[in-house]
């Protein structure tokens, strides 16, 4: 296993360095200027659209699709009012912002940076196997139950 053995490629420093440039390559920096960081509902709607539409093209051009997995997000927030929004506010509209698309944008996807993972809102049936089904109908009527 190459866990306990010290000469295995993957315990060597070029190996930790390969895997790092491998991570590294996948970071995407993303910066927006000119545009005022608020909260949900006190943000234009214009300004949601240009956050958007910018991490769009950037995405785009390095030909990204959205996270899937975990995801680790670091947020430098910088305002220039006297008395800004909270930063948790702030931070709570950009992870919408950057999860799924608003109407409007000029695309087909429906999720931008990550793929949220929040359950689905309609109601989901549960349909047992047609085994199930036939192995309750077989066991009723090698028991004499009468099966209407």
């Amino acid at each position: 296993m190459y866990r306990f053995d010290p000469d295995h490629y993957l315990n060597s420093p070029q190996a930790r360095r390969a895997q790092y440039g491998r991570r590294l390559m996948r970071r995407i920096m993303f910066h927006v200027d000119g545009i005022e960081p608020r909260a949900k509902h006190s943000m234009p709607p214009s300004d949601k659209r240009e956050i958007q539409r910018q991490l769009l093209k950037q995405l785009v051009d390095r030909r990204r699709r959205p996270f899937q997995g975990l995801l680790a997000l670091e947020l430098n927030l910088a305002t220039t009012e006297r008395m800004p929004t909270h930063s948790h506010h702030i931070a709570k509209n950009l992870l919408d912002l950057l999860g799924e698309t608003l109407p409007g944008l000029p695309t087909r996807r429906r999720s931008l940076l990550y793929r949220d993972d929040k359950p689905d809102p309609r109601p989901r049936r549960h349909v047992p196997p047609w085994r199930t089904c036939a192995n309750d109908f077989l066991g009723c009527e090698a028991t004499g139950i009468p099966v209407c």
